[in-house]
């Protein structure tokens, strides 16, 4: 429908299968994320924790920020970060309760 988000429930160990949308992670324990590169800018991936697990996402080339390659989320329900693309790299544009490393 138009104006919804397209959703990705992240409940076991896996890859983040969208590039636009909001994946909620929903593993009981932490879970082992994956996200590929994104193919086009203006992209927004949001990522809610809806468990409070110390959830991590990994990203290989090229990295996040243009410098790390993972995510870790605080192990409290609601952590979450908001993920834009821009010339073949997710930049980290906001976000509560997770580091970048």
């Amino acid at each position: 429908q138009p104006g919804q988000a397209l959703t990705q429930v992240l409940s076991a160990d896996g890859a983040i299968s969208i590039e636009d949308g909001i994946v909620f992670i929903t593993k009981a324990t932490a879970v082992a994320a994956t996200l590929a590169g994104p193919s086009d800018d203006g992209l927004c991936l949001d990522i809610v924790c809806a468990v409070a697990a110390a959830h991590v996402v990994t990203h290989a080339t090229p990295l996040f920020n243009g410098a790390v390659g993972t995510i870790t989320f605080v192990a409290t329900a609601g952590a979450n970060t908001r993920l834009m693309s821009y010339n073949g790299t997710w930049f980290g544009s906001i976000g509560t309760l997770v580091a970048y490393s």
